[in-house]
């Protein structure tokens, strides 16, 4: 009897072992899965908040670009509006000061010069103006060509005698002068381009002794 009892109270001690072990492995098994759920909420958080984080650098770049690109807009808008309106200034000049200012690129003593002692003699067909600028004596003064457009002013050429029988060529920067170039020389220096304004005159025959003193040196 007492062999038996003790045989059932070793069976009941197994099973309640077993039973333990069991609810053991259950309970790690619910914290693994516990575990790992929670890492792929925080893995699924940083990945979304990442993303989240790309599209507002994305919006906030394309904002600035955007910005950049219409300052930028605005800006070139300005700076052409300032050059039609010193283009427009320029041509609004009269006309002794703007021929005066396009002898100011070719001959030196025109530039930022009343011309006191000398006189500026011009003549304008179309868009071809010529030019000389001297003292009233002596040789040596030469003619220019210059052509004229809605741009600028370019030098084509120029001539001169260098003594009574002797001609040649003069050279020029052909360059183009921007009109908005002159006027701003102009602004720098118009109570002296004002006061050359009485030593500027026409001269109808600059063309012709202009051709014909380039055809004597071909």
């Amino acid at each position: 009897m007492k062999n038996l009892m003790f045989i059932m109270t070793t069976i009941l001690l197994i099973l309640s072992a077993c039973g333990g072990n069991e609810v053991e492995n259950v309970e790690e098994t619910n914290k693994e899965e516990i575990n790992e759920a929670e890492a792929r909420e925080k893995e699924e958080t940083e990945a979304r908040e990442k993303e989240e984080a790309e599209a507002r650098e994305k919006e906030e770049a394309e904002a600035r670009e955007k910005e950049e690109a219409e300052a930028r807009e605005k800006e070139e808008a300005k700076k052409a509006e300032e050059i039609n309106n010193t283009v427009a200034d320029f041509d609004n000049l009269p006309l002794a000061i703007k021929v005066h200012l396009a002898t100011s690129i070719v001959d030196e003593r025109a530039y930022a010069h009343d011309l006191s002692g000398f006189t500026l003699t011009y003549n304008l067909e179309g868009d071809e103006l010529f030019v000389q600028v001297h003292s009233g004596v002596g040789s040596g003064h030469p003619i220019y060509k210059i052509q004229i457009d809605s741009e600028g002013i370019t030098p084509i050429g120029g001539i001169v005698n260098v003594s009574a029988i002797d001609i040649e060529e003069t050279s020029v920067d052909s360059t183009t002068v921007k009109k908005e170039e002159l006027y701003n020389i102009y602004s720098e220096y118009k109570d002296t381009y004002n006061s050359g304004e009485s030593n500027v005159g026409q001269d109808d025959s600059l063309p012709e002794r202009y051709e014909s003193m380039k055809n004597e040196i071909q």
